[in-house]
């Protein structure tokens, strides 16, 4: 019988929902053609818990939003804004005119809305202040519930692009924890409702820990309707989209591009260091100068290294580390710069380790040259003090070595300490990168992948900067216009975080009517993309022309390419991975691409030596 019926439901899903958005393989389709979402968040003030922010978005900012160019926007909105906790599973009216009315000024003005539970029942789940939700199975049902009442009351609106369930969540147990609810959700609104798309977001974080496990934290659901959409948000470089903000724990996070910052893989995988370097007396000395040793790169996958202070068994003594350098020698050993030169004045990213968890690292004053030094004490095992931020790369064959000012007081003689270079690899072979494009590109590439191995649509639910990125020459602009090449690249759905927002808003401001005056650079941009033709692939030079190629086909394939052109010429084709690793070139107008694994590649036609266009191809089965 339940196979049956899910039969049944895909059917009606293919019989009634051609006005309705829905996907197909990869893409998402209207009336059989495909269609990409652009557009813009909606934040309704969903963090200050207002249930009802009727100042915060008009019929005018529809109107304004459809000038840009948008066919989208992602509507946050807070469960308060349909029930109160002393009043569960009983819907406020005031809640649904409130979302009718949003609703009809979109149809009005041609915007799609998605509907976003930004702040379920149990707290706003993106920096984890929100574990009742987890923990307090009353939430759950609740949230289940509400979303069951919501597909029922829009189960027949057109202008309704998709339902997307919770906003980043961020489980206590596992991955697989935010896949049970979510699946349940799903199968709760398919109840009432197979016509609409169903958002399904990757998980933020398992009990706050941000590390990306297998397939990204995405987590895959099973619908009869067939009709689902997965999310991924992208706020990278962090340091740099964030920077400046108290909230979030950031520093000054520097220009974009910027060739002299590295980033490494993900994956690092520490492997072994430097332990070998002169060493302070038991007792207490005062500030003293040590000069490493030589390190030689013998092992080829090694990628980066940090500086780091090692100790061991100090027990009750104290050791303090300052002002020190990393400096870099060529094959010959001949030098070739101060790789990295540091005094420490604060205690930004530094991270405190032991074996046994025991010892404290502090920020003392009284530096060797500056206010401040770094102060460690009462670890009785091995413990290191290292900081993630002075990563740097390094060459296979050659040398590193570390020096700097250490002082003492009352180390143990059985203890030790030193000035140390920690050095990684990536076990999945990915290599160092700069802030740049090309970074950006293969980060996107990454989540795009889960796309790709799936066969499903891809949606990048919120990406954007904090209005600081656009002053003092941050290159806020850049960074926007690059990201936004880059989605369509991949023809990625996307809703920009946000319309109107001291910090990250298009506009500033949250109530009354929006100051225009307070537009960011990232406004034009947009507005350059939000009117490009949507389904174009290409990326010419300024003032090349794409006359004599047509473009190539089948895309995607699994083996065969053909390159279409009006007249006969000579013609020199690249085939790259995601990050310009050469991996195929031929001056024939077909090629095979079988040998490739599946995945991502971009393809470069030269035509008499002038780069004619740059597109994706994707390789599948």
């Amino acid at each position: 019988m339940i196979k049956y019926l899910l039969i049944f439901l895909a059917l009606s899903h293919l019989a009634i929902a051609q006005n309705f958005i829905t996907t197909s393989g990869r893409q998402l389709q209207l009336e059989g053609k495909p269609i990409v979402l652009k557009g813009l968040c909606i934040g309704n003030r969903v963090w200050e818990n207002v249930p009802l922010p009727t100042t915060h978005i008009t019929e005018a900012d529809y109107k304004r939003i459809a000038a840009m160019g948008a066919n989208v926007v992602r509507f946050y909105f807070n469960y308060l804004t349909l029930e109160d906790d002393i009043n569960p599973f009983n819907y406020k009216q005031s809640g649904w005119e409130w979302l009718d009315t949003n609703i009809s000024w979109a149809k009005k003005y041609g915007i799609y809305v998605i509907l976003n539970c930004h702040v379920p029942q149990g707290g706003f789940q993106s920096q984890c202040n929100g574990s009742s939700f987890w923990t307090n199975q009353l939430n759950q049902r609740r949230a289940t519930a509400m979303w069951y009442n919501i597909a029922n009351r829009y189960k027949n609106e057109t202008q309704v692009a998709g339902y997307d369930l919770i906003n980043e969540p961020t489980p206590l147990d596992s991955v697989s924890q935010w896949q049970l609810l979510a699946q349940r959700i799903i199968d709760t609104v398919r109840i009432v409702d197979t016509k609409h798309v169903v958002v399904v977001e990757r998980v933020n974080a398992v009990n706050c820990n941000w590390s990306n496990s297998q397939n990204m934290n995405y987590v895959k659901v099973n619908d009869p309707a067939n009709n689902i959409m997965y999310t991924f948000h992208f706020y990278s470089p962090h340091e740099y989209t964030h920077q400046l903000q108290t909230w979030a724990g950031t520093g000054e996070g520097g220009p974009y591009p910027d060739e002299k910052i590295i980033v490494t893989p993900t994956d690092l995988k520490w492997i072994n260091g430097i332990f070998n370097n002169a060493k302070p007396t038991s007792g207490t000395t005062p500030w003293t100068f040590y000069e490493g040793q030589l390190y030689k790169i013998t092992d080829s996958t090694l990628l980066a290294g940090h500086a780091a202070f090692v100790t061991a068994k100090i027990g009750s003594g104290t050791i303090w580390f300052d002002d020190f350098v990393v400096k870099e020698y060529d094959e010959n050993g001949v030098f070739v710069r101060d790789i990295l030169t540091s005094n420490v004045e604060d205690l930004d990213n530094w991270d405190a380790w032991s074996a046994n968890n025991t010892g404290q690292a502090t920020l003392d004053v009284g530096g060797h040259v500056g206010l401040y030094c770094l102060k460690y004490t009462g670890s009785t095992s091995d413990a290191s003090v290292n900081n993630w931020d002075n990563k740097f790369e390094v060459k296979y064959n050659y040398s590193y070595k570390i020096s700097g000012y250490i002082k003492t007081k009352d180390l143990p003689v059985s203890s030790f300490s030193m000035l140390s270079i920690s050095f990684y690899n990536s076990p999945s072979g990915k290599k160092v990168m700069r802030r740049n494009k090309d970074n950006l590109r293969a980060q996107v590439a990454e989540y795009v992948q889960f796309g790709i191995d799936n066969n499903v649509p891809l949606y990048v639910g919120e990406f954007g900067l904090v209005r600081n990125c656009f002053e003092n020459n941050k290159g806020g602009d850049t960074y926007i216009n690059d990201i936004l090449n880059i989605f369509d690249e991949y023809q990625l759905n996307y809703t920009m975080h946000v319309y109107r927002e001291d910090n990250f808003g298009l506009y500033s401001g949250v109530t009354g009517q929006v100051d225009t005056t307070t537009a960011t650079p990232a406004l034009k941009v947009l507005q350059n993309n939000l009117k490009k033709n949507v389904n174009s692939l290409d990326e010419p030079n300024d003032g090349v022309s794409l006359l004599d190629v047509i473009g190539f086909q089948p895309n995607p394939t699994n083996s065969k390419v053909f390159v279409h052109t009006k007249d006969s010429q000579e013609l020199q084709i690249l085939v790259t991975d995601i990050i310009g690793n050469l991996k195929l070139t031929t001056k024939d107008n077909d090629f095979d691409i079988s040998f490739l694994p599946n995945g991502i590649y971009l393809v470069q036609i030269i035509v008499n030596n002038q780069l004619i266009t740059q597109s994706k191809l994707i390789k599948c089965d």
